[in-house]
């Protein structure tokens, strides 16, 4: 199912996005995995289950809490931090930002 997900961003994203995109590369096995310009939408639309999917499990559990605690205005708020949480997420665990 989560395959499923995955691939129906991904085909969103290629019709939103203009091709702007963060690229991280793992430098222990050169594995490259790219945050989209548009995540702001993702987290807006989706909400935790978009950090779910891309494992910021953090984020996931403060974001459904957040979301319980203000009867979901924080789900308004939390798309302004979605790229820069997915960027901070890539080089906490040591990925390389690389260019496109």
């Amino acid at each position: 199912m989560r395959n499923f997900w995955v691939g129906v961003i991904l085909r969103i994203e290629a019709f939103l996005n203009n091709g702007e995109k963060m690229k991280f590369r793992n430098p222990s096995n050169g594995y490259t995995e790219k945050v989209s310009s548009v995540a702001w939408l993702w987290v807006l639309l989706f909400g935790t289950i978009y950090f779910i999917i891309k494992g910021v499990w953090t984020h996931a559990l403060v974001s459904f809490i957040f979301a319980l605690l203000t009867a979901g205005i924080s789900w308004l708020i939390y798309p302004f931090f979605a790229s820069s949480i997915m960027r901070r997420h890539y080089l906490k665990k040591g990925w390389i930002e690389v260019s496109i």
